[in-house]
């Protein structure tokens, strides 16, 4: 087992920890840690090792996360949550994980029904189907417990219904009102 790459883009957190699963697997005492850590960045990462060849595994740690971490900056995951959306091509279960992930930079440790209910409607949002986040909202659908499973079905009856010339829009919208 070996951690993996970091290079400053990708999520600081997750990178750590992989790292600190690796290293605990692996029984690394501190200094192997550090040696293991200065060879696992790359990138604008490896640019914090300028200058600290001495640094032991505590200090270069800290200084990855002041630089990387993304402790305060709360709010510009609150605005990156706000206004994500589905990208063409973006399967459901990965625009879930990122808006989990999203949530979980910015509201920390927060597990309360109020950020259930965030999670859900960030969810949602993210579709770009005003409809659906209307029905959703006003019925109180727990979708976002079952997005897959719902939302595969909404497709597949799309796919029907255009496949027989039908007016899919119109049932759609009823078939969201059963829900």
């Amino acid at each position: 087992m070996k951690p993996e790459k970091f290079n400053g883009h990708a999520s600081f957190e997750t990178f750590l920890v992989q790292f600190e699963n690796c290293a605990k697997y692996c029984e690394w005492p501190a200094k192997d840690k550090a040696a293991h850590l200065r060879w696992a960045l790359t990138g604008t990462a490896a640019q914090l090792l300028w200058g600290a060849e001495d640094l032991s595994y505590e200090l270069l740690l800290e200084r990855l996360k002041r630089r990387f971490s993304g402790k305060g900056m709360e709010q510009k995951f609150q605005s990156e949550l706000r206004c994500r959306r589905r990208n063409r091509g973006e399967s459901l279960r990965e625009l879930a994980q990122e808006i989990r992930r999203l949530m979980s930079m910015a509201y920390p440790g927060e597990k309360s029904s109020l950020s259930e209910h965030i999670l859900r409607d960030s969810f949602l949002t993210s579709l770009g189907d005003t409809e659906l986040e209307l029905k959703s909202g006003n019925e109180s659908l727990q979708i976002w417990m079952k997005p897959l499973e719902l939302l595969s079905d909404l497709r597949c009856l799309k796919m029907q219904l255009s496949r027989s010339q039908l007016g899919a829009k119109g049932l759609i919208v009823k078939w969201l009102v059963v829900i």
